[in-house]
């Protein structure tokens, strides 16, 4: 590849010859719903359980709340491939706190955590979508 000129407006190649690293397939588009299953609420989070930055997605459906790996859980839930899956009963609720810019997405089961997700300022419209 011949070197870079100051004039020249066109990307550099940073990722095998393209400009960008392939975007993630988002949670929704790989889950396989149950039939009759319905999609209610889709919320991104940001961060992992060291609070560095991640890219991962939740999916609230009349069935299950399905995400990927979260920065802490149980076990309980049920791995699908890349991501989880925790049925939804009355014994099932879900609470979004934020707290110091960091916030937190909780699955609780009978009283206790059940999985958690963590996420910016930035994410927080989706995740409150959740609760709703």
């Amino acid at each position: 590849m011949p070197p870079a000129r100051a004039d020249d407006p066109s990307p550099l190649p940073l990722f095998g010859g393209s400009a960008a690293p392939p975007a993630p397939v988002p949670l929704v588009d790989r889950v396989r719903l149950e039939p009759g299953e319905r999609v209610l609420a889709v919320a991104r989070h940001d961060l992992d359980e060291r609070l560095c930055f991640t890219d991962g997605s939740v999916v609230l459906t009349d069935r299950r709340l399905l995400g990927d790996p979260p920065a802490s859980s149980d076990g309980g839930g049920e791995r699908l491939g890349d991501h989880f899956a925790w049925p939804l009963d009355g014994a099932s609720h879900i609470d979004v706190r934020i707290r110091g810019g960091v916030g937190r997405l909780e699955l609780l089961r009978d009283g206790a955590v059940a999985a958690r997700w963590l996420f910016t300022a930035a994410q927080a419209k989706g995740m409150h979508a959740l609760e709703d």
